[in-house]
């Protein structure tokens, strides 16, 4: 599933948790009354360990594309702590990080020239392409 805090299946008005989200009065999220996390991150990561348990032969994969912000999937932000954790999970499992800066790269999201700095991770390959040009 996508990690998707807006209309995912772990997201939305019960659970809202991405890096920059506004407050909203509405919001049902009875993890985040509870601490600091929202507990969607791991519900996606939980699905993510089954995929790698269930789905792939030998539990190894040859990488991970992170779109920072999935911007054909309507700019949509993952939640606070997918990132770090699902990066970690793949590179446990032989995988490298690939993280697509097109859209979001050159400091088009913020304090950041990438926007992976903002999850705090180092991938091993950055792409950019439109983005390079301005």
């Amino acid at each position: 599933m996508n990690p998707d805090t807006y209309k995912g299946i772990f997201g939305g008005q019960n659970c809202r948790d991405s890096p920059i989200q506004p407050i909203r009065n509405d919001c049902n999220c009875s993890c985040a009354k509870k601490s600091e996390e929202c507990s969607a991150a791991d519900k996606y990561i939980e699905q993510l360990e089954q995929l790698l348990m269930y789905s792939m032969p030998q539990k190894k994969v040859a990488a991970m594309f992170l779109e920072s912000i999935q911007g054909v999937g309507g700019v949509v932000q993952f939640p606070k702590t997918y990132v770090s954790k699902a990066a970690k999970l793949i590179r446990q499992n032989g995988g490298l990080i690939v993280s697509d800066e097109v859209q979001t790269g050159f400091g088009r999201t913020g304090d950041n020239m990438w926007n992976f700095m903002d999850h705090g991770i180092v991938p091993d390959i950055v792409t950019m392409a439109k983005s390079i040009g301005s």
